[in-house]
């Protein structure tokens, strides 16, 4: 009985990641390097961060050099994790999902 519930448990663990790693496959050749981070701007800094991410999702980066790109790219991430942050969300990865649901399958 407990070999077939550790191999039902490492069987659904290898799916899962693999079914993780398609998704990032996808996710790595769709990426967008200008996103806007959708969250409620009641704070002024919030507002102030979204409206910047406006005006360089607005800009015409043809004629920029790729060093400037490459600034652009880090402020947009830095203005991303401010976000964030900001933010009220709750977070939770992918593996502490799995530990969680394998201790909740132990303890059931």
């Amino acid at each position: 009985m407990k070999k077939i519930c550790l191999i039902i448990q490492v069987s659904m663990l290898l799916t899962i990641g693999s079914i993780n790693s398609v998704n990032a496959d996808n996710l790595v050749t769709n990426r967008n390097p200008i996103s806007v981070v959708k969250i409620n701007p009641e704070t002024a800094k919030a507002s102030i961060l979204v409206q910047r991410l406006n005006e360089i999702k607005s800009m015409n980066l043809d004629n920029v050099s790729t060093s400037d790109k490459k600034e652009l790219r880090k402020e947009v991430k830095n203005i991303n994790t401010e976000l964030k942050h900001l933010g009220n969300g709750f977070y939770i990865s992918t593996g502490a999902a799995i530990i969680i649901i394998l201790l909740l399958i132990l303890i059931l």
